[in-house]
């Protein structure tokens, strides 16, 4: 005689939780095609968040960073950008924080001040292109200029030979 060898406390999702999941995925497709609103260099509002946040208020973090893994691959596919798993396991993240801080606790005030407090990678993302710095960490004139700046030339050739200088 065969068993069933899944085991009993082991949870498994329903039809309905996976449709579920899968309509939440398509919403977040859609939505990352709104275009969001810029206030001023460093704020910028958008209806992207819905989607992670859903997904995490209902599924917990784990299914959330999973969704919001293939959300970010598939829209970068979609939109025809290039993929950079710095930025994939960013938007992992943020529904994993989601999760953390929305699955299966009270709708209070706090829990998505915090939800919202851990997401802020958007200035990471500045950060890493270099964008605002100056309003983010203002230097003294006179710390600044103390610095040498040197034109040294990049660790490769270009394709004459010649050193390239930018």
């Amino acid at each position: 005689m065969i068993k069933n060898s899944t085991n009993p406390s082991q949870k498994r999702l329903t039809t309905l939780q996976v449709s579920l999941l899968g309509i939440i995925l398509g919403l977040r497709i859609v939505l990352s095609f709104v275009p969001s609103i810029n206030l001023g260099n460093l704020v910028q509002l958008g209806v992207g968040f819905i989607g992670a946040a859903l997904s995490g208020a209902l599924f917990g973090p784990w299914y959330a960073l999973i969704l919001s893994l293939f959300n970010d691959l598939i829209t970068s596919l979609l939109q025809g950008k290039n993929i950079f798993l710095g930025f994939t396991l960013s938007a992992g993240l943020g529904g994993l924080f989601y999760g953390y801080f929305l699955y299966r606790k009270p709708a209070s005030w706090k829990n998505i001040f915090f939800a919202v407090l851990c997401i802020l990678r958007e200035l990471g993302v500045r950060l890493l292109y270099n964008d605002d710095v100056q309003l983010l960490f203002p230097t003294p004139p006179s710390l600044s200029s103390s610095f040498p700046s040197l034109p040294l030339p990049p660790p490769w050739p270009s394709i004459s030979g010649f050193w390239v200088f930018s």
